[in-house]
């Protein structure tokens, strides 16, 4: 099993010092790997790194993202995301208290 960390963040000047602290807590819950995108377009959709992770996952693995809202602001599609990541035997977890204080 592999735990794997996804961070998103705009890339604004305020954002980047966020983007790092999400960046250490995913390493600090023992994330092996971490994709991360900076400057995504506000499409609602992940990006490309996301899409990466998707086909790199395997059964049993795990998805570790820091917050909903950094995957997509989309209820629908975080549904759709991790209904299909689910099927696919990959876990999900947010860590939205871990990183928040």
């Amino acid at each position: 099993m592999t735990t794997y960390g996804y961070a998103r963040d705009t890339g604004s000047p305020l954002a980047t010092a966020y983007f790092f602290r999400l960046r250490r807590a995913l390493e600090a819950v023992g994330c092996t790997e971490i994709f991360s995108e900076v400057d995504v377009r506000s499409t609602g959709m992940p990006g490309p790194e996301f899409r990466r992770l998707v086909d790199m996952v395997q059964r049993g693995d795990k998805v570790v993202i820091p917050d909903a809202t950094r995957l997509t602001r989309k209820p629908e599609t975080l549904d759709f995301i991790v209904g299909a990541l689910n099927d696919l035997g990959v876990g999900v977890e947010f860590l939205q208290a871990h990183w928040m204080i």
